[in-house]
């Protein structure tokens, strides 16, 4: 198997089952029968094309409201509210609010999930799509 085929099935499937714990390729440990399947229901909706936005926001919201320290949803959270941007029906200052929501809650999702790359690329990108709404000198 290459390199980019490893990499690939690392993160599609779980890589270990140990004590109880599902460690995911992400970094992410989960406990069985926990938030592991909250975590893959959002990340099947999130990949769903034929969802609309606002079915996604809510649903990671609904999750986000259920836990709300758990670093895991709140980067998940953070993702529905960039993809909520993307709906031509929000209006602007609701996207600039949104974006605002989002870049908090991946922020905070960086404090516990420190090795979760995923937290550090949607900040990334939610960052990079506040380029219209702030000024250089934040």
């Amino acid at each position: 198997m290459g390199r980019a085929a490893a990499a690939a099935a690392r993160v599609a499937v779980p890589v270990a089952v140990a004590a109880g714990f599902i460690f995911h390729a992400s970094g992410a440990a989960a406990t069985a029968g926990g938030h592991y399947e909250l975590y893959s229901k959002l990340d099947r909706s999130w990949d769903d094309t034929e969802m609309a936005h606002k079915a996604k926001y809510d649903e990671a919201m609904a999750a986000l409201a259920k836990d709300p320290e758990d670093g895991q949803l709140k980067w998940r959270a953070a993702r529905a509210s960039y993809g909520l941007t993307d709906d031509t029906t929000v209006p602007a200052d609701r996207k600039k609010a949104l974006l605002a929501d989002a870049l908090r809650l991946v922020r905070d999702a960086k404090v516990t999930e420190r090795n979760d790359f995923l937290v550090f690329r949607w900040a990334g990108i939610i960052l990079s799509k506040q380029q219209p709404y702030i000024s250089t000198k934040e």
